[in-house]
């Protein structure tokens, strides 16, 4: 028996046909998706989009952008979708930090310059979805909203790409024609995902993106021994060490395996760098060696600190947490002041 065609199937189906092209632009896949209309809407009734792949927000630049939102305006609506028009219920599509924002100011105690009703609604561009599949469109328009603006980390894009093969069962070049992206770059942020061995240095930056994904072939235990150990390599250098580590003897422990690989290309696995390294500089007086000046240095990348290398500002508890583990590591605590005075 036939299936019966109605608007809601026709309209899927020309959806498909676009998703099979490479879009231009993420507009024409919002298009195809949905009508829309312009108008405020109570931030209470927003809930995130379930398959939003973002899941880092700098509180500190929410608050920032508040403050501008309170000096000059929203700049540019949020978009929201309306499952049913007849509920006011409404899924964020896209503008999270702006919605953050508005919800900052609405917290905010009334003063003569400040009215938090003012923020209570927020100016939307709100879409009624026409798709079959709402989760897989919903990913879809997500990926479109950060990963074509490069708002993702890396970690991100692998678990957002991936999601959405597995939700939908495309191939990755299905997958890259829908999001028109190069395919071999997708399927090489994939094979990141969930790799936190090669992730963390990633992010630490003591790896390249293409050292990253030369790794990302190797099990997840050899990559772990040899990350810390392949900085300052080249991309090709990278490669020729992760060839070697393949092709090692598969049921040699990861640490033998990863030497094999350093030592293809002329570096041999050493240990951890100290964490503190000691100098000691002689006194002199009248040509004479009278004593010495001992000082005891802190490697900061062998400790948990390492995550400050980078970074310009960070939450005052998380400072807290990184400054608690680097004492304890290293067995120094900071003197209060007053502490020990005695009256």
């Amino acid at each position: 028996m036939a299936a019966i065609e109605t608007r809601r199937t026709r309209e899927a189906a020309a959806l498909d046909r676009l998703l099979g092209q490479r879009p231009a632009a993420g507009a024409r896949i919002f298009k195809a998706i949905s009508v829309e209309r312009l108008a405020r809407v109570p931030i209470s009734a927003i809930r995130p989009n379930p398959q939003q792949p973002r899941h880092e927000f700098d509180a500190f630049e929410i608050a920032e952008l508040a403050q501008t939102i309170r000096l000059h305006g929203l700049q540019l609506p949020i978009v929201v979708e309306q499952p049913d028009e007849g509920v006011d219920d409404f899924v964020l599509t896209a503008g999270e930090r702006r919605l953050r924002a508005y919800r900052v100011l609405a917290e905010e105690p009334a003063s003569p310059q400040h009215d938090p009703s003012d923020y209570e609604t927020i100016p939307s561009i709100i879409r009624s979805i026409r798709s079959e599949e709402p989760e897989r469109d919903r990913l879809v328009k997500a990926l479109v909203e950060n990963i074509c603006r490069v708002n993702l980390s890396v970690d991100e894009s692998a678990a957002g790409f991936r999601r959405l093969k597995d939700m939908t069962g495309w191939s990755w070049n299905a997958v890259a024609a829908h999001m028109g992206l190069d395919a071999e770059r997708i399927r090489r942020l994939a094979s990141l995902d969930g790799r936190t061995e090669i992730l963390d240095p990633l992010g630490a930056g003591s790896l390249t993106q293409p050292q990253a994904f030369a790794m990302a072939r190797l099990p997840s235990d050899v990559a772990g021994e040899l990350a810390a150990h392949v900085g300052g390599l080249s991309e090709g250098e990278t490669r020729r060490a992760v060839r070697a580590a393949r092709t090692a003897d598969p049921a040699a422990p990861p640490a033998e395996r990863a030497a094999a690989g350093l030592r293809a290309v002329g570096r041999a696995l050493v240990g951890p760098r100290p964490t503190v390294v000691t100098e000691r500089a002689p006194i002199s007086s009248g040509g004479h060696v009278v004593g010495e000046i001992t000082t005891d240095w802190v490697e900061l990348s062998a400790t948990p600190l390492w995550q400050l290398r980078r970074a310009t500002r960070i939450e005052r508890a998380q400072l807290g947490e990184l400054l608690q583990a680097t004492c304890e590591q290293l067995g120094i605590w900071p003197v209060k002041p007053g502490a020990g005075r005695k009256d």
